[in-house]
This record gives structure tokens, C-alpha cells and sequence, in this order.
């Protein structure tokens, strides 16, 4: 029934605890997870070895990419539906429930639920019922791994030329809104509490990724709002050149 992806690179232990969030509530065989690993090393080998439902496929440090671990992922999966996991994100408790329950609800393309940020302070709890197309036109709201696909829908794969937000741009490539459904429970905790230097290096740089995927996605009525989330980034470019039409 369920394919869940998960691309890793040199997090084992994180990568362990993904793993036992999801086997801890799977008890049937309608589950079955590919874990991509980027590492040459093949660190997440010896912790794959470890679950039995578990289909593990090393790239051996070529062509790495999130983009690419994913799109490797839809290709050698089968199953009906999809959900993408991070490697250093797990699911919450009664996860497994709540999809089943809900699926017969994504036959028509997408659904997508609440999450906890995980930082140092602890848990908090975000809730996604306020979310609509207009928002995801301005900035990504919702992060990969709370939203569950139809594999039928996803005509479009990751983008792998892209340098960060992938996530948001195969969002917005595959259309969601058309046929997206809001379920309120929080389907998995995003962990903050750990540094990533390479994302780091990535962040000064997110302005111009932002620019590239408002070209990519004309909406003259959300320029002010685009200009804002820039400002924010700290780039200041005013809302008339933000005006992009659909022959750009």
C-alpha cells in the first residue's frame, strides 16, 4: 500500500531512529521503505541490515542529492502511495493508524497533516489548516514528510538541478491544491536540534532559489507578498519586478 522514501548520508543513528518509528506501529506487510544512501561509505547498510521491510540502495557517493535519492525512490517503488522522510525526522506516534484510515481519502491525489518541530526547547506542535495555494505560492509551508501522495498525481519528480527547496518546487510543479485534503494530526516530528553545516551555507543564498521558483511560477497577485518573504531573506527587490507573467 505504502512506499515510504527516506534518502540518508552519514546519519546512522538518526537514520535508526526513522527506522523504529515506522517498524514499531508497522505489524502488517502494507509497508515497505527504501532507504537511499549517499554516503560511499554506506554507513546506513549496517542499520538497514537491521529491519526486514526494508529495501536498501547505496549510490556510492555519485551524483549525490536529496533530488536524485528520491527520484531513485519513486522509480524502484511500487506501491500506490508515497510518503518522503527525512533521515533525521521520525513519525509520531499513531501515525500508521491515521494513514490507513485516511488513504481512501488520497485515491484523488494528496493529503497532507500537522507536525512538531523538534528543537532544543522541546516539542511544538504546527498546525497546517490555515495553508492554502496563494500561501504556497509565497514560501513552502509544508515541509517534506508531512504529506502523503498519490503516485498516480505525481506526474512531476524532484527537480535536481535545483540547489535547496525542491520540496517546495515539486509542490507546486505537481499542482497539490487541485486535489489536496488537510488531515489534522500530527503525522511526524522535524528535528531542529541538530546543526547542519551544509544547509547553513546554503541559507545566504536561498533569496536567489526563492526568485528562481517565483519565475518558474508567475502570480502577479502575490508579487507583494513575494517581495515581503524577500525582504525577510534580506533582499530587497520591490513587487513591480516581482511581476513575472506566464511568457517569462
Amino acid at each position: 500500500m505504502l512506499s515510504i522514501i527516506i534518502p540518508t548520508y552519514q546519519r546512522p543513528t538518526h537514520l535508526r531512529r526513522a527506522l523504529e518509528s515506522i517498524f514499531s506501529e508497522v505489524i502488517d506487510d502494507c509497508v515497505a521503505v527504501y532507504v537511499i544512501d549517499d554516503d560511499p561509505e554506506m554507513s546506513a547498510a549496517i542499520v538497514c541490515l537491521d529491519f526486514s521491510g526494508v529495501v536498501y540502495y547505496s549510490k556510492r557517493g555519485k551524483s549525490r542529492g536529496l533530488s536524485q535519492s528520491r527520484n531513485i525512490g519513486v522509480k524502484i517503488s511500487t506501491e500506490p502511495y508515497l510518503i518522503f522522510l527525512d533521515d533525521d525526522d521520525y513519525f509520531c506516534p499513531g501515525w500508521y493508524d491515521i494513514v490507513k484510515s485516511s488513504v481512501n481519502e488520497c485515491n484523488e491525489g494528496f493529503l497532507y497533516f500537522d507536525f512538531f518541530y523538534k528543537q532544543t526547547e522541546g516539542l511544538m506542535r504546527t498546525s497546517l489548516d490555515w495553508v492554502r495555494w496563494n500561501d504556497l505560492l509565497v514560501c513552502n509551508r509544508i515541509p517534506v514528510g508531512c504529506y502523503l501522495i498519490n503516485r498516480n498525481f505525481c506526474s512531476q519528480l524532484f527537480d535536481e538541478t535545483l540547489r535547496s527547496h525542491e520540496d517546495w518546487d515539486f509542490l507546486l510543479r505537481n499542482k497539490v491544491s487541485e486535489c489536496w485534503k488537510y488531515i489534522s494530526f500530527p503525522l511526524v516530528v522535524i528535528d531542529k536540534t541538530s546543526t547542519n553545516s551544509m544547509q547553513d551555507r546554503k541559507r545566504k543564498f536561498f533569496w536567489a532559489d526563492f526568485i528562481n521558483i517565483y519565475s518558474r511560477f508567475p502570480a502577479a497577485h502575490m508579487a507583494s507578498d513575494r517581495s515581503a518573504q524577500l525582504k525577510l531573506l534580506g533582499v530587497d527587490i520591490s513587487a513591480e519586478r516581482l511581476d513575472f507573467n506566464e511568457d517569462y
